[in-house]
C-alpha cells in the first residue's frame, strides 16, 4: 500500500473550472475551463486518490492533485453548519518515492473513517475524518482548484470542503 505524504506550495492561481454535482448519476465531475492546460489525450499520465468511491485526480509526471471526481453518492450524510474554510490557493503535491501507475487508484489513509456532511443551506459538502468539521486548527487549508479545498494537517489529508453546482 502506498503511503500518501503530502506536500504543497502557495500560487496566486488556481485550476479553473465547474465542479459540478449530477443528483441523476450520485456523480461529481469538475470540467476544467478551455484554458487550463489539462489535456486528456494520453490517459497514460493520470492516477487517483480515493476517498471511498470519490476520486481526486492526479497528474503522475507532476504528482500534482488535480480536482476531485467520480461516484459520489450525497444521501447518506449527516446534516452540518460548513462554514467555508480559511483557505489560501496552492498545489497540492504527493510525496512518495514510489512510483505512481496509471489507472491506479490510491487510498487515503483510512478513506473508511472519513463521514461524509452536507449544509444544505449553503450548498457546502464536507467529507473527513473529523467529527468535528468546522474545527480545522493546525491545518493548512489549500484551494487547489475552485470551489474544492484540502485541509492537511502533519501532511495527510484531513477534509475536504466541496461547493459543487447541482445538475439533475
Amino acid at each position: 500500500m502506498l503511503e500518501i505524504k503530502l506536500l504543497y506550495s502557495l500560487t496566486p492561481n488556481i485550476l479553473n473550472g465547474d465542479l459540478i454535482y449530477r443528483k441523476s448519476e450520485y456523480s461529481l465531475d469538475f470540467i476544467p475551463n478551455a484554458d487550463s492546460g489539462i489535456i486528456y489525450l494520453d490517459r497514460k499520465n493520470f492516477c487517483s486518490l480515493s476517498i471511498n468511491t470519490l476520486q481526486l485526480e492526479v497528474d503522475i509526471e507532476k504528482r500534482k492533485i488535480l480536482y476531485p471526481w467520480g461516484y459520489f453518492p450525497l444521501v447518506n450524510y449527516v446534516y452540518r453548519k460548513i462554514n467555508k474554510p480559511q483557505s489560501v490557493y496552492g498545489n497540492i503535491y504527493i510525496n512518495s518515492n514510489e512510483g505512481l501507475q496509471h489507472g491506479v487508484s490510491y487510498d487515503i489513509s483510512n478513506p473508511k473513517s472519513w463521514k461524509l456532511f452536507k449544509d444544505i443551506d449553503n450548498g457546502w459538502v464536507c467529507i473527513s475524518k473529523n467529527e468535528d468539521i468546522n474545527d480545522i486548527k493546525n491545518n493548512i487549508c489549500i484551494e487547489f482548484a475552485k470551489n474544492s479545498i484540502l485541509c492537511i494537517k502533519n501532511n495527510t489529508a484531513n477534509s475536504l470542503f466541496m461547493k459543487p453546482l447541482l445538475k439533475e
